[in-house]
């Protein structure tokens, strides 16, 4: 019962205008500073092998990973990894799965892909400035699919 005149009273001043929040609507939340992220480029892929997918524009360059859709016809599993020199072999760190294949998703063949993300904001982003993005394969089957991605100078 006092729950019951502990809302009517609030709402009466809130009507009046004497009580300016309401229990009916979500609290107030500051704006963020920073520019929601939209990936504006998107690369196909079609690889049997491991292949890289992204390379920074400059080495003040951040890749920024929204939408990763990708599946296989004959059974392959794969990682994303970031990096420099042949498909990111140099300094190769893990941005989705592991540093290699196997430490990574794994499609059945004619499974369902793996999807994520949804093309507004990030879901992975490279650690290093300069680096680049690459796709690690194995399996039987090539992957296909697409990766959205932004880059942003730093």
């Amino acid at each position: 019962m006092r729950r019951i005149a502990a809302i009517s009273l609030s709402l009466v001043l809130f009507l009046s205008g004497v009580y300016t929040a309401s229990l009916f609507s979500p609290r107030a939340r500051a704006q963020s500073t920073y520019a929601p992220i939209q990936c504006n480029q998107s690369v196909a892929i079609s690889s049997a092998t491991s292949v890289q997918i992204v390379t920074a524009a400059n080495a003040n360059m951040r890749v920024v990973v929204c939408n990763v859709s990708l599946g296989s016809i004959g059974g392959s599993s794969f990682s994303i990894v970031e990096g420099t020199g042949s498909v990111c072999a140099t300094n190769i760190k893990a941005m989705g799965g592991g540093t290699t294949a196997a430490a990574g998703w794994g499609i059945a063949a004619n499974g369902s892909p793996v999807q994520f993300g949804s093309g507004l904001g990030p879901v992975m982003s490279t650690q290093v400035l300069g680096d680049n993005v690459c796709l690690i394969v194995a399996g039987t089957g090539p992957l296909a699919g697409t990766v959205a991605f932004e880059q942003q100078s730093y």
